[in-house]
């Protein structure tokens, strides 16, 4: 299913859960973000000083050949010396994780119609031109049918969404209407876009069944239409951690302890650090008399946890090792000595610019790592976009737009001459994103890496620039603070003046400063008794 970030909620009808696919969505701000501005600035500045490296670079660089089968044979050799692991590894996780039946093996199935769908389901199969089951489907679709609790481990790209998504719309189409007051099932995603890619395939899935309500909750979007929607029940959620917290918190008659179907979409992100307190609030609001269900691209020991307290006589589902790779998909490594860390950067560059110029993402370990590439890329001449935390929900979604939809980006701008870079932003070739976009999301025709040369002089010599350019950014996030609160200090002072009343504004719940402050009043308790026995001895004397 191709993923269109490109939506939006319908304000006025608080029911309608639709997406909108039109380009007047995004923020006229986020396709001209500040930093793409300063990049052309200093690049049509120094324009004749980047020619010239680049001309330097080019005569004097050498381009090293190294044969593949001395590679290969190296790893041979390298193999046959180490002791087979996963074998034993298998096992152990086999000892380690307890479930009542484990499914290796499934029935394989040449069309949907052996699961004994409803007709609108399969009607829905068929405008979506998804006709044969993949492994993970034909193994999870008949347990969830009999309301087994599942714990699958399945690779990303392996076709979970429906895995999990037919099922629990089987079995609402037959709930009868008195039933269906209330929210009935939870679907937990651990970012917005896979929320969103999950809540199109729902969208499309229920195309036939207009007596079903899906909404979506998540961050970055218009929170009062969302508040508004969740008060009428509707019958699926589909939302991330952070702002179901904040809905549990502060929207009445809305809660989820009639929940009958919980799902944890790639629960092993969903359990980091930062999610796990988030998970577990959750898990504890929903009815305890649910089915659950729990995917995964990974098997860890903090999953097998929550799997052993939320899940009641679990089916593991292990089709695929965590080792296994997407049949479409070649890995080729690129090695970085020690004594070589410094040139990674130029590395990277070189090979952005000489072999894999399109359609190729980067992953960064950190958001601002994935900041400085951007402006450092942009300076050299790369056509790239980021993706991460630090972004809001509409320059995020536009980075995809102009990542995925590039080539139609390039036909819009053909056809229309006139329109602007607000009305049309420009396409990227690159995409350099956090985690955020390591799971889940549907981005076809992706290229991968495989060659290595130095750029290093090169990315020395446009430092000095990326420097200036995130002091400007710094500068203007600064004046942008201070114009705020001016605004604000302005507002306050003209209605005392007119003697106009602010607007009362009852004060939102914040689940997590909460969390933090009982954290510290604990802390405190703990350090009371220390001075107990030291009172009692002088009570003594």
């Amino acid at each position: 299913v191709d993923f269109n970030p490109s939506f939006c909620f319908d304000a006025g009808d608080a029911q309608s859960t639709s997406l909108e696919c039109s380009n007047t969505t995004f923020d006229k701000h986020a396709s001209t973000r500040n930093v793409d501005k300063l990049i052309e600035q200093y690049r049509s500045k120094n324009a004749d000083d980047l020619g010239k490296l680049f001309v330097e670079e080019h005569e004097a660089e050498k381009i090293v050949k190294v044969e593949g089968s001395q590679i290969s044979d190296c790893v041979r050799e390298k193999s046959r010396r180490k002791p087979n692991r996963h074998h034993e590894s298998g096992e152990k996780e086999d000892e380690q994780f307890n479930f009542s039946q484990s499914v290796t093996n499934y029935t394989a199935v040449e069309s949907f119609i052996s699961f004994k769908l409803s007709k609108p389901l399969l009607k829905a199969l068929t405008d979506m031109n998804v006709f044969t089951p993949t492994p993970i489907q034909c193994a999870c679709i008949p347990l969830g049918l009999l309301n087994r609790d599942i714990c699958a481990c399945a690779r990303t790209g392996s076709g979970k969404t429906l895995a999990f998504l037919l099922p629990i719309l089987e079995r609402l189409v037959f709930a009868p209407l008195v039933a269906r007051k209330s929210t009935k099932a939870l679907i937990i995603s651990p970012t917005r876009e896979l929320a969103v890619q999950i809540f199109k395939v729902a969208e499309q899935l229920a195309k036939h069944c207009p007596r079903l309500k899906i909404q979506l909750a998540a961050g970055g979007l218009d929170l009062s239409s969302q508040e508004a929607s969740l008060r009428t029940n509707p019958d699926i959620v589909i939302a991330t951690p952070g702002r179901l917290i904040d809905h549990l918190s502060n929207v009445p008659n809305f809660s989820l302890d009639r929940i009958e179907y919980l799902v944890l979409d790639e629960a092993d992100k969903l359990l980091d650090e930062y999610f796990t307190e988030q998970i577990k609030e959750i898990v504890r609001h929903c009815s305890t008399r649910r089915q659950t269900m729990l995917f995964s691209a990974t098997m860890t020991e903090t999953l097998r946890e929550l799997a052993t307290v939320s899940l009641k006589d679990p089916v593991r589902i292990f089709l695929n090792q965590s080792t296994a790779v997407a049949v479409h998909l070649d890995q080729e490594f690129v090695r970085i000595r020690a004594h070589r860390e410094g040139d990674r950067e130029a590395i990277l560059a070189a090979l952005l610019m000489r072999s894999f110029r399109r359609r190729t993402i980067v992953f960064l370990p950190t958001k601002k790592d994935c900041h400085r590439m951007h402006i450092l890329l942009g300076l050299i001449g790369v056509k790239c976009a980021e993706l991460h935390g630090d972004m809001n929900q509409a320059q995020r979604l536009e980075a995809l737009t102009r990542f995925t939809d590039a080539d139609a980006l390039q036909m819009e701008q053909m056809s229309s001459p006139q329109a602007t870079s607000i009305d049309l932003p420009p396409p990227v070739d690159v995409l350099l994103a956090t985690d955020l976009a390591s799971r889940g999301l549907d981005i076809p025709g992706v290229l991968t890496v495989n060659v290595i040369t130095r750029f290093q002089s090169l990315i020395e010599k446009v430092k000095p620039h990326v420097e200036e350019i995130l002091a400007v950014e710094i500068e203007e996030r600064e004046l942008n603070t201070a114009q705020k609160q001016l605004e604000k200090a302005e507002n306050l002072v003209k209605n005392k003046d007119t003697g106009r009343q602010v607007p009362y504004r009852p004060q939102r719940t914040n689940w997590f400063s909460e969390k933090r402050e009982a954290g510290r009043a604990a802390k405190r308790f703990m350090k009371t008794p220390k001075d107990q026995p030291k009172e009692k001895k002088q009570r003594r004397k």
